[in-house]
């Protein structure tokens, strides 16, 4: 039995018969013998080793009757141009995989057939691992036999793919390639030996070495991976590894278009986002912070004045000194809380001031050099046009120094922190702000709390702040209502964690709601008691969760909704408070 262990977007690791994935699959024969550090064997005949042993019946024509928990059926590796004469082969437990229309989903492990073939072809492969993945769900085990490197594993565990098999490293091998994360070199091109593993430590240069020394870096890049994705930062050693091969690039840039597809995998969270190239424009983490504002975002009410800010390299933002300064020439003006302020920055493009704790605003790190190429100054003005047709400002005012940006009046004359650019910002801003009524922080404070609470509940999260009072200090910040506090922003997590008060709320209107069976609830929920729950919901999320429109408590999601529904095995929701 599968079960995932920790997710990070369509990657995950997980736990086959107490063996870890992703992994690799060793193959074991009279020529092959088995590697002491394997943990899962691939082999054509009966072994008595006590490893988890996946076993293989050869083809329709030459099939072989081996007994196993995991056995792949006989089938024809017909060549793609064969199309019309693909039909799928399984047993109880495992897929070959050839039409993926006409598949069974009831199986664990699904093979997918012409692997080598179909993966000289990017745009076909990245189409096929999808539309496999969509059919099969999030719940199931991927085996990609044939193909793989220690430079390609990242992208293709990023890809949805959770085993492979030794029979890469054996060909490169046998074509004298010595393989590290970063490519393959000739062994006879080596000059120096850079690695220290057991195999290369005899100093011998033999197939039976070198074979060994390829096994010893695909074992250590898989650990790498297993902990990249415990940690959340799989996207950042993908975008590494595929600067080694154009067809790597060529892969990951043909699976960003598939972004409806991967978003509702990604977690609304993480610790970091490390930006390391172009392609980190395309995460699903960034488009979804674009895409939420065009669909859940209007700024203030209260706010009439556009103050366009550059970014800082701390995050938050307000807690640099360079945003401590400009928030205090805005503080000068005389009426602060109807400017809005909003940091035009690569690579989100604009953050309103109100939304700067969330994912990934606070928590992304790009190189700076003051220089942008098109493609970022593409995105950052096709963001404040948007927002600029969206929203009703009375006056624009530009304070970024980019000379990109070419909307509203230029406050700066040098350095957006020198203090003639300061002096300009205060004057300019003060000869605007007079002309309207004071606004009250008390009033802008809900104002702002509404904003945030729709940006990550959507609509109901105007129900959860009107008719309410924001108390704390930021980025910590209670909303109460009716002298119970119903939420809190958490500086830390950048969200709103609810409590039972707020969860009442969006149970009325059925929003982010997680449906379980009739148990009474005494810890986290489990995959295996949930009935239904809401689309909407992405991993990190705050939930509710009922029986019966009956609220019975909060929590934060830890899968995504189908993965909820279709996985009998780990926990859905960590649970907050119960009723």
């Amino acid at each position: 039995m599968f079960e995932i262990v920790s997710r990070d977007g369509i990657g995950r690791t997980g736990k086959l018969d107490n063996v870890n994935t992703p992994n690799i699959l060793f193959a074991a024969s009279e020529r092959f013998k088995e590697f002491k550090e394997a943990k899962i064997l691939l082999s054509s005949r009966e072994l008595k080793s006590e490893k988890m042993k996946i076993l293989d019946n050869g083809s329709r024509f030459y099939p072989r009757n081996l007994k196993n928990d995991f056995v792949i059926p006989p089938d024809i590796p017909y060549p793609l141009s064969c199309s019309e004469f693909f039909e799928n082969y399984e047993n109880d437990k495992i897929v070959v995989v050839q039409d993926i229309e006409k598949l069974d989903k009831n199986r664990e492990v699904y093979v997918l057939s012409n692997a080598p073939e179909l993966v000289k072809n990017p745009k076909e492969f990245v189409k096929n691992v999808v539309e496999l993945r969509k059919k099969i769900g999030y719940s199931k085990i991927v085996y990609a036999p044939g193909i793989g490197a220690p430079n390609s594993y990242a992208l293709l565990v990023y890809l949805g793919i959770d085993l492979f098999d030794s029979v890469s490293l054996i060909m490169n091998s046998r074509k004298k390639y010595f393989l590290t994360n970063d490519g393959k070199t000739f062994l006879e091109h080596l000059k120096e030996n850079p690695c220290r593993c057991p195999a290369c430590l005899d100093e011998k240069s033999d197939f039976v070495h070198l074979l060994h020394h390829n096994y010893y870096t695909a074992l250590s890049e898989f650990k790498n991976i297993r902990n990249r994705i415990k940690n959340g930062l799989l996207r950042e050693l993908v975008e590494s590894r595929i600067r080694t091969e154009p067809l790597l690039v060529s892969m990951l840039r043909l699976f960003d278009k598939h972004y409806d597809f991967q978003e509702k995998y990604f977690p609304v969270r993480k610790e970091k986002m490390i930006i390391l190239s172009k392609e980190s424009l395309l995460r699903p983490g960034v488009k979804r912070f674009q895409s939420r504002l065009k669909e859940r975002y209007l700024k203030p009410e209260s706010k009439k004045i556009l103050l366009l800010l550059p970014c800082s390299a701390k995050k938050p933002y307000s807690f640099s000194i360079s945003h401590q300064l400009l928030k205090k020439a805005v503080f000068k003006s005389g009426n602060q809380n109807i400017v809005h302020e909003m940091i035009v920055t690569s690579p989100l493009g604009i953050v309103p001031r109100e939304l700067e704790l969330f994912y990934p605003a606070q928590n992304y790190d790009i190189p700076v050099t003051g220089e942008w190429d098109a493609d970022e100054i593409k995105m950052v003005n096709e963001m404040i046009d948007w927002l600029i047709k969206n929203n009703k400002y009375d006056e624009i005012i530009n304070h970024t120094g980019y000379s990109f940006v070419d909307a509203g009046v230029n406050t700066c004359p040098d350095k957006p922190v020198s203090q003639e650019s300061l002096k300009k910002l205060e004057e300019t801003l003060s000869g605007l702000v007079k002309n309207y009524a004071h606004v009250k922080r008390e009033k802008i404070a809900v104002e702002n709390m509404l904003n945030r609470a729709v940006f990550q509940f959507g609509s109901p999260g105007v129900d959860l702040v009107k008719g309410s009072v924001i108390k704390g200090r930021y980025p910590d910040l209670r909303i109460i209502k009716n002298n119970k506090q119903i939420g809190m922003l958490i500086g830390d997590r950048g969200m709103i964690s609810l409590t039972i008060k707020g969860g009442k709320i969006l149970a009325d209107k059925r929003k982010y709601f997680v449906e379980i069976d009739d148990f009474k609830l005494k810890g986290d929920v489990f995959a295996v008691g949930v009935l239904d729950a809401d689309h909407d919901i992405r991993i990190g999320d705050d939930v509710i969760i009922i029986h019966k429109n009956v609220l019975k408590g909060v929590g934060v999601a830890v899968m995504s909704p189908e993965e909820m529904m279709e996985s009998k095995r780990g926990v859905a929701v960590k649970v907050r408070h119960k009723t």
